[in-house]
């Protein structure tokens, strides 16, 4: 617990001794969890460092890295594991909502804001990318911004969520023509959405 870059140097260098090529995910996941579970976090995460090295696009060894930050890591490391991990894998949306609803909590709008930017970019189609900028800008009073984005959402990414949140949306403004219509719209292109 004392000497992490100790630790970390004899993990990078012992880590695959005596363990077979196929078997290597399986262990290496479970030597993570075992040393977190006796408190060796820095221990852990050095495995977990070297595992995402070997296997950079495992989706299930970045999770385990990103639980690990959130856990006992700070909001940095959880920022950098979030943005490596968005990086490796930017078709998978949930480290890009992840790593914006730090931020978001965090304070930072703008820097939320830009994540989500990213990940439009690598999601274009993404109804759940599409909803978490809606309301990202719902929620810190940017109305119109919320409109705008659902309004795009509806072309690129039409769900029944979408127009559910679209009409919520102008519901709350007190915009009840346009949430009528919207629901109708909804109603006529998913007639069995419950």
């Amino acid at each position: 617990a004392g000497a992490p870059l100790t630790s970390a140097a004899i993990i990078q260098h012992a880590i695959g001794i005596g363990v077979d090529d196929e078997d290597r995910q399986r262990t290496w996941a479970d030597d993570a969890k075992g040393a977190l579970s006796r408190g060796a976090v820095a221990t852990s995460r050095a495995i977990l460092a070297q595992a995402l090295q070997t296997f950079p696009t495992k989706r299930s060894f970045w999770m385990q890295a990103v639980e690990l930050e959130k856990q006992h890591g700070t909001p940095e490391t959880l920022d950098d594991v979030l943005k490596a991990a968005s990086e490796r894998l930017p078709r998978v949306e949930l480290f890009w909502l992840l790593r914006a609803k730090e931020r978001w909590l965090a304070g930072q709008v703008d820097v939320a804001r830009d994540i989500l930017t990213h990940a439009f970019a690598a999601n274009p189609d993404s109804e759940q990318v599409w909803l978490a900028a809606a309301k990202l800008e719902w929620e810190t009073g940017e109305t119109e911004r919320a409109r705008v984005l659902l309004q795009r959402a509806r072309e690129r990414a039409p769900t029944e969520r979408v127009y559910m949140k679209s009409a919520l949306l102008e519901r709350q403004t007190k915009n009840y023509p346009a949430a009528l219509d919207l629901i109708q719209q909804g109603l006529d292109r998913y007639p069995k959405y419950p």
